[in-house]
């Protein structure tokens, strides 16, 4: 793995490959690197820290349409996981949404994050601030089969949205304005 980063980072001056440091250890991931030269690779804000930090490589302006932020970084996800590119809660809080966060093993791209306005009211962006933390997390990638119906049926049965909501079965009605 690390020979194919090494491999990527020769054929293209503007990376620099760097191990990662002591607060991504014992996480699944297992290597990270600069893909731009003004990245900053991915730490946790604390030890019991789920996710791991990721930057804003330049000044960006969120707005109600959706915004590309660069992060400058890779990562190597280890097969059987998946990156998981989550909201931080203090960008939350100031109505920032984070959108489509999944990495699969095989990207090797660099890292961006879909941001969006909630609010209404555009969000300035500073390079160097926190967007969004990479979680890493097992996904179970066993075969997809074929089947004409559940093997096993449940309470649930195809009960979807808000189906567990109402587990007295009472009646609920819904009332549409048009």
């Amino acid at each position: 793995m690390w020979e194919q980063i090494w491999e990527i980072a020769a054929n293209n001056p503007n990376i620099t490959v760097s191990h990662v440091d002591a607060h991504t250890k014992g996480t699944d991931a297992e290597a990270l690197f600069n893909a731009h030269p003004d990245a900053k690779l991915p730490i946790r804000g604390s030890e019991g820290a789920a996710g791991l930090d990721l930057y804003a490589i330049q000044d960006e302006t969120v707005t109600e349409r959706v915004t590309i932020v660069n992060t400058g970084i890779g990562v190597k996800i280890p097969k059987g996981h998946y990156g998981h590119v989550c909201p931080r809660s203090s960008l939350a809080l100031k109505g920032v949404t984070v959108l489509a966060g999944v990495i699969d093993a095989d990207y090797q791209g660099t890292v961006k994050v879909l941001l969006q306005s909630s609010m209404g009211d555009p969000i300035k962006l500073t390079k160097g601030d926190r967007i969004a933390q990479l979680v890493i997390i097992p996904v179970h990638m066993g075969k997809v089969q074929e089947s004409t119906a559940p093997v096993v049926k449940t309470g649930r049965n195809v009960g979807g949205f808000g189906s567990t909501d109402n587990p007295h079965n009472e009646t609920v009605t819904c009332r549409t304005d048009n």
